[in-house]
């Protein structure tokens, strides 16, 4: 009887600390549309520091675009389905981060964004001056790791004026992201 009660307990304890997540079942690239077959259900127990989206948000992501690049057999991480909020004014750029370059924590799509230049120290060092204004713009896909397992991928959402400085920047490593209060 003790050992039917304690068995008892613990399957409470293990159904009680467990969701319904979803798991990817194909590889599904960057600014691809989603299917509810893309998807299947998994009970996993809890998920301390973990990203993922509920089985339940399934009908709503269908139809969607994968904002990052999502693996087969990975959870689902939150905010890597939605719809990319690009205008007719405004162009998606791509960066590549550097650790230190980029604020941590969360960083999901439509969040503001500040990209400060940096000086390049090749060419007149300290002058400062010369700098481009920093650009405004929002994050469109989130932050995730590059295939070096250091640098940080993400695409922002900048007026169409503003790319060009954006992308000298980005291709010489002298910018850092900065996330603004909304």
């Amino acid at each position: 009887m003790c050992l039917g009660g304690l068995g008892a307990a613990f399957l409470w304890v293990e159904a009680s600390g467990s969701a319904e997540v979803l798991v990817l079942t194909r590889s599904v690239a960057r600014g691809e549309t989603v299917a509810a077959s893309d998807f299947r259900v998994a009970r996993v127990g809890q998920l301390d520091g973990a990203s993922s989206v509920q089985a339940a948000e399934l009908p709503a992501l269908t139809g969607q675009q994968a904002l990052v690049d999502l693996s087969e057999g990975a959870l689902l991480p939150a905010g890597g389905i939605g719809q990319a909020a690009l205008d007719a004014e405004g162009v998606q750029v791509g960066l590549r981060l550097a650790p230190g370059r980029i604020p941590l924590g969360e960083l999901p799509a439509g969040t503001p964004v500040l990209l400060v230049p940096l000086e390049d120290p090749r060419v007149n060092p300290g002058a400062a001056g010369d700098l481009p204004a920093p650009l405004r713009g929002s994050v469109l896909t989130p932050p995730r790791t590059g295939p070096d397992g250091v640098a940080q991928l993400l695409d922002v959402r900048l007026d169409a004026a503003q790319a060009p400085a954006a992308a000298m920047l980005a291709a010489t490593d002298r910018i850092v992201l900065v996330k603004e209060g909304h």
